[in-house]
């Protein structure tokens, strides 16, 4: 019995259900017709703000800012006359100051259901009530208020923030899966890039029923968007600031690092580039002239390229023949400004006369180092430039980091089949020839000498969402403290003392350690500086890297630190 019922229930669901749909497509279609030619849904898209990048404290290095679009709701416009269309391309042409052949090319793309067309971005206030006073001559175009990336203080830290743009058909590829459209923004390069899947908002948007005209007849539903996460640096904003203004007008780098912790307090390149002229297609001739560009201001000098350290390296020298007991503090050598190695001269600077380990950091002498470094054996000087991190990558948390090269014996042998000299040697000691190395990897270099043998790891990514990330911490590298103060002794001189080659930052107020460096940087071109140090000498707060490009000498890299420093203790900074 109970069967049977169940049966003869589904068959009146059944005819139920089928005399519905006739009622709907035959007897009501034609009806159903004219209203959807009459009405249509429109999806108002919301765009959710992306998330904020911070300094550490708080203040805003990218954030987000209100833009004015206007597009045209495709569907809708392809119901229009042919003279209707052209009256609205006309008016969008005068309005915009945009031809009426771009427009035209951009409402040839494939229709997109309830996706609007953008004909103008972010467009003025003056031109925004225009359009608003002619909206009912403007059927099927809106003007939408969407979140812009913007980054307000221009240039300031690029290379570590990155930029925002369209994404590209290979990133599109690849992240198609993950939810991203063709229409999306993504970032590129630095902490944008990054950390994209992080600041990346979550869309919303309205529902609405409009009439033929495009008036709304009702509200259908509302998703609100979700915003991305905010992302804090350990770039401090004001010292920021005071290092790109001291290295204005010059190509190069610094760094500024925490020595205990390895945050990185400043990272500075120069040229850069405004990230906001990335976002809007009006900067395009902006971006090609960025791309064209040969002093390649997308490049982050810090950490993504290398260079012979020259002077600098003499720290690794002298830490190296004092740990293998090539050399004490009473070795002396007399410099007459040469000296033959086989049968090839190598010169010194300066002629500096009778001098000893602290003579030689004080002079730079590098007559002292090639004897150092001839004594002490190329294999010695490429452990310890290994031991102190040269060579390889610091794991700093941003992309394209280089790895730098120290040259050996072995790898002369195998990879250019050619004999290992003492020539190479006497270059090697004094960070010519085949050294090359980051300014990220000097600083990490110089951390330890800050911290009496600690190794870090630099970082820039201090918290997301306010969760702080978890580093590598410091680790106590295998060095010998005693060997690591003479060192800092010897480098302090250099500045305490008048002779020193790096006196001129000299100031009873502060206490600095540091080495000046000049690295040759091939036939006709300009040396490049380096000034690699930290302060204050007994307590280090800060390690701190200043490399020129093609800056001639080191003397000039140490009146930039110089500046820097000083505007940091004006600014109670240090």
């Amino acid at each position: 019995m109970r069967t049977k019922v169940t049966k003869i229930i589904i068959i009146f669901l059944f005819i139920w259900l089928a005399l519905a749909l006739f009622w709907h497509q035959v007897i009501r279609g034609s009806f159903y017709n004219r209203l959807s030619k009459k009405n249509c849904i429109r999806l108002i898209a919301e765009d959710g703000n992306r998330g904020k990048i911070v300094d550490r404290n708080n203040k805003a290095l990218a954030e987000n800012r209100i833009s004015f679009n206007v597009s045209i709701i495709q569907p809708e416009f392809n119901l229009l006359s042919a003279q209707e269309k052209e009256k609205i391309i006309s008016k969008l042409s005068q309005v915009l100051g945009k031809s009426e052949e771009s427009i035209r090319k951009i409402l040839k793309k494939p229709p997109a259901p309830f996706a609007p067309l953008v004909i103008g971005q972010d467009i003025t206030k003056e031109k925004l009530i225009i359009l608003e006073e002619n909206k009912i001559f403007l059927p099927s175009v809106v003007i939408q208020a969407a979140p812009m990336r913007y980054y307000p203080h221009e240039k300031l830290a690029c290379h570590v923030l990155g930029y925002v743009s369209k994404i590209d058909r290979s990133r599109l590829a690849k992240l198609k899966e993950y939810g991203y459209t063709p229409d999306d923004l993504v970032g590129y390069s630095g902490i944008e890039e990054k950390l994209d899947q992080y600041l990346r908002a979550e869309s919303g948007g309205l529902q609405i029923e409009v009439d033929r005209k495009g008036r709304q007849i009702r509200t259908l539903g509302y998703r609100s968007p979700n915003e991305g996460k905010t992302v804090q640096l350990t770039i401090d904003l004001e010292m920021q600031k005071i290092a790109e203004e001291a290295l204005a007008g010059k190509n190069g780098s610094i760094i500024v690092m925490n020595p205990e912790t390895g945050e990185i307090l400043a990272l500075v390149n120069n040229p850069g580039f405004d990230p906001n002229i990335f976002i809007s297609s009006a900067e395009r001739e902006r971006v090609k002239n960025i791309l064209v560009n040969k002093s390649a201001p997308f490049l982050n000098r810090a950490v993504a390229s290398s260079y012979p350290l020259g002077s600098v390296f003499k720290i690794i020298t002298g830490y190296a023949g004092l740990d293998t007991k090539k050399i004490s503090l009473n070795t002396t050598y007399f410099c007459h400004g040469k000296m033959m190695v086989g049968k090839k001269e190598f010169k010194c600077w300066d002629t500096h006369e009778i001098e000893n380990l602290f003579d030689a950091f004080t002079h730079s002498c590098d007559i002292y180092f090639y004897h150092t470094g001839l004594l002490t054996g190329p294999d010695n000087l490429f452990n310890y430039a290994a031991k102190f991190g040269l060579g390889k990558k610091t794991d700093i948390d941003l992309a394209g980091e280089t790895s730098g090269f120290i040259p050996s014996v072995m790898w002369k042998r195998i990879k250019r089949m050619q004999k290992w000299f003492d020539g190479d040697t006497a270059n090697f000691a004094i960070g010519q020839g085949d050294v090359l190395v980051s300014p990220i990897q000097s600083v990490k270099m110089m951390a330890v000498l800050a911290t009496s043998g600690k190794l870090i790891t630099p970082y820039v990514i201090k918290s997301i969402d306010g969760k702080e990330l978890n580093h590598p911490k410091p680790i106590q590298g295998f060095f010998n403290p005693q060997i690591l103060s003479f060192i800092k002794e010897g480098l302090r001189r250099s500045i305490s003392e008048e002779t020193g080659t790096a006196h001129i930052i000299y100031t009873p107020q502060l206490t600095i350690v540091g080495k000046t460096g000049s690295a040759q940087a091939g036939v006709g071109k300009m040396a490049h500086g380096w000034f690699v140090g930290f302060c204050p000498a007994n307590n280090p707060k800060m390690v701190f890297c200043v490399f020129l490009e093609h800056g001639a000498a080191g003397y000039y890299a140490v009146l930039i630190a110089k500046q820097m420093l000083e505007r940091f203790m004006q600014e109670g900074l240090l």
